[in-house]
Parts: C-alpha cells; sequence; structure tokens
C-alpha cells in the first residue's frame, strides 16, 4: 500500500481538527459550569448577607429559634456556621476536588461542640446537600473518638482571665 505524503498530511489535518474540537467543547462545558457557579454562590451570597441582617429568616429554612436555643446556638453563630460552611464547599466544588484535607482552621472549627451541634442537627442535609465536602465533615467526627480531644478552651480562658 502506498500513501503519498498528501494523504497522510490530510489524514493528519483530519484528526487534529477532532481533537481540537474536542478540547473546546470541553472548555466550553468547563466554562459554562464556572459561570452557572459564579452566578448561583454571588447569589446565595447576597441572600446570606441578608439573612445575617435577618436571622429571624432562618424560619424559612425550617430552623425555629427555639431549635438553636435548644442547642445553645445563637442566631449570629448559626448564620456565621452557614457561612462558612458554604464558603468551603463552594471551594472544593470548585476545585472539584474528590479528596478533601480539612485545614488546622477548620479541623479546629469543627471541634467547637455548638460547631457539632449545629452541623449535626441543622446543617447536614438541611443545608447543605451531599458533597465530597460534607462526606469529609462527616468523616471527621466520625474518627473524632480517635483522635485527642482538644483542651477546653472556656476553662483555658477563664484560668487565664483569673491570673491577670
Amino acid at each position: 500500500m502506498d500513501f503519498d505524503l498528501e494523504t497522510i498530511l490530510a489524514s493528519l489535518a483530519v484528526v487534529i481538527s477532532v481533537v481540537s474540537a474536542y478540547l473546546s467543547r470541553r472548555a466550553l462545558d468547563a466554562q459554562i459550569s464556572i459561570s452557572k457557579n459564579t452566578a448561583f454562590f454571588t447569589q446565595k451570597a447576597a441572600a446570606e448577607e441578608y439573612l445575617a441582617l435577618h436571622p429571624e429568616l432562618l424560619e424559612l429554612h425550617g430552623i425555629e429559634p427555639r431549635m438553636l436555643d435548644a442547642l445553645g446556638i445563637t442566631e449570629h453563630e448559626f448564620v456565621y456556621l452557614m457561612q462558612s460552611f458554604n464558603a468551603a464547599e463552594l471551594y472544593y466544588q470548585i476545585a472539584e476536588s474528590r479528596t478533601i484535607t480539612l485545614s488546622q482552621y477548620r479541623k479546629t472549627l469543627l471541634s467547637n461542640p455548638k460547631v457539632k451541634l449545629a452541623w449535626q442537627n441543622l446543617i447536614r442535609g438541611k443545608l447543605l446537600t451531599e458533597s465530597a465536602f460534607t462526606k469529609t465533615v462527616d468523616s471527621f467526627y466520625a474518627s473524632e473518638d480517635l483522635r485527642p480531644q482538644p483542651e477546653d478552651r472556656s476553662s483555658t480562658s477563664a484560668r487565664v482571665l483569673q491570673n491577670k
């Protein structure tokens, strides 16, 4: 079988065109996804800003003041936690991370008993849907008994203040 240079170049051009079209489509799909996420989270942030100004709106999410009171969490603390968890989920979602390593900042936050109560009773499943991030937080809490417990900061703070 004899191939001339023109036939080889024409075949190569077809292959390159198909690969180029495929890569262009993937880039376009990624850009559309990023644009949708950006628009969604921009609007979500605006809604959360409004919620921070009017925490009574938590009732629209099925979270009543008595529920927060029962857990010892203020409305402002809860709104902060919502925003913090939403920001973390957004970060990992945009990065398309399948495996997530929690920062020491996040681990310290999660170690707070109020945060754990809020996560387990109000945030997980109600305000955040299942994702790589929520699975990582769930794993953190599932392995919590295997790790050394953080020092009780309130008693440490009280001792520091008493010694002044």
